[in-house]
């Protein structure tokens, strides 16, 4: 794979993703609807991006990734259909990326997402084991929603909105939460358990389920997994993990 091309470049998930395929080599092409900080950035990285949508920038480039924002009818889409040049959404991307990586952790949930990947990205790289990491914010310590590091473990936000996380195959699964989101796609609130138990489900049978015990529907769609679970609480000091005292 020589030449990606990503339409929505600027975007937070779409920028992380062309981040680390250009520390990995990787000719890096995008555009977006308007120039950003973010796509500035890209540019003195090595990404060549263009403002706005034209159907000729695709061409040459060997896989085209669009997010999910952009719709079929997008003209770098249907050209690149055309020609038959490989067209994937930001999420497939995602999980072939991960899927490289020996240790691959996923942390979902409807709340705390972004803070949660963040803590533990933060904390990995304070213990020196150098996680490759994409969070769905900026991260204060490198001011960044990226951070490229070594290739054993990757750490990643996994957004449940689309069932985008059902693309990801963890190693490690995280889950803070489940409450009703993002209904206008699911429809119910049971279509949303089903999805977080699918994923669990798609954990490496080897793998571990880390559930906050004092979500009941976290506790209840963990249990039902036959993974290897370590529950953590701050409210029943029975479980794996107790936290108390917690000074923010």
């Amino acid at each position: 794979m020589k030449r990606v091309h990503l339409i929505g470049i600027g975007g937070a998930g779409m920028s992380a993703i062309a981040r680390i395929l250009l520390a990995q080599g990787v000719e890096v092409s995008g555009s977006d609807q308007r120039r950003s900080p973010t796509t500035d950035e890209l540019v003195s990285s090595g990404a060549v991006v263009s403002i706005g949508h034209d159907a000729d920038v695709v061409d040459g480039a060997d896989l085209v990734i669009y997010s999910a924002a952009v719709p079929e009818s997008n003209p770098e889409v249907v050209r690149a259909r055309a020609l038959g040049i490989e067209v994937i959404d930001r999420a497939e991307m995602l999980g072939r990326l991960s899927a490289g990586f020996p240790v691959r952790v996923a942390i979902a949930g409807t709340h705390g997402k972004t803070t949660t990947t963040a803590m533990t990205a933060v904390v990995l790289e304070r213990g020196e084991l150098d996680p490759t990491v994409t969070v769905g914010g900026d991260v204060v310590e490198w001011g960044s929603n990226t951070r490229v590091g070594g290739n054993r473990i990757f750490v990643t936000e996994a957004c449940e909105a689309f069932r985008s996380f059902l693309r990801l195959n963890p190693s490690i699964a995280v889950v803070t939460n489940i409450d009703a989101d993002h209904l206008d796609h699911y429809g119910s609130m049971d279509s949303i358990v089903d999805a977080f138990q699918q994923f669990f489900e798609n954990v490496d049978c080897e793998g571990v389920i880390v559930a906050c015990a004092d979500d009941l529907n976290v506790r209840r769609v963990a249990e039902r997994s036959d993974r290897r679970k370590v529950f953590y609480s701050a409210e029943d000091d029975t479980v794996d993990v107790f936290a108390s005292g917690i000074i923010v």
